[in-house]
Formats: structure tokens, sequence, C-alpha cells
């Protein structure tokens, strides 16, 4: 049986995202398969972290041009063909910009829902 342990939903949203990885000097690019109040999942062609290493992320604002910087912690990661997904638990973020991403995704969430 594959039980569902998630406590919050996750919504789809596409936000580019620059990392690094456990305070590494190399810079990885990815995008953002789906965010929650608590983590996201993340795509990358570039890296291939390990469960367990924390990952310095600034991650892309879904209204303007700007950065948001956040620290999370790989709790799973998949490497399939030229692509790593990883699952994000966020350790660290400005609310506010949380908040603003994930009325984003919500709402886009109620758009696709409503067409």
């Amino acid at each position: 049986m594959n039980e569902e342990r998630r406590i919050y939903n996750r919504f789809e949203i596409p936000l580019d995202v620059k990392f690094n990885i456990s305070k590494g000097d190399t810079d990885y690019r990815g995008i953002t398969k789906n965010f929650s109040r608590s983590g996201l999942c993340l795509e990358s062609r570039d890296a291939t972290p390990v469960s367990g290493d924390v990952i310095d992320l600034n991650i892309k604002h879904p209204n303007d041009d700007t950065y948001v910087s956040a620290v999370g912690d790989v709790v799973w990661q998949r490497k399939d063909d030229d692509r790593c997904l990883m699952g994000i638990r966020i350790l660290a973020m400005d609310k506010g910009a949380k908040t603003d991403i994930l009325n984003c995704a919500y709402d886009n969430w109620i758009a696709a829902m409503q067409s």
C-alpha cells in the first residue's frame, strides 16, 4: 500500500532555481516541479545530491524578476535519465515570499480546475 505521508498539499509551479549543495562553491540550476508549505520538488540536470545534503536555494519570485533565498535539506532524490529529482524540506525561508509563491500556485491550480 502506498501511503501518502505529506501533511500539506503540493501545487505545481515551475520556478527557476539557483542552488548549491552543502555550502559548496558550485552553482547549479534547476526548476521547481511543485511547492508546499513545508517543501518542494526540484528538478536539475546538473546536480546529484544525496539525502541529508543541505541546499542553499535562490528561488525566482513568481511575480517579478527577484530571487528569494531559502535553505532546505534533501529528503529524497531520484536519478532519472539525464535529470535528478529531489524532495527538499524547507528549513528557512522568508514567510512573505513563501506565501506569495503559494498564493500564485494556488491561483494557477484554481484556474486549471475551472478550464
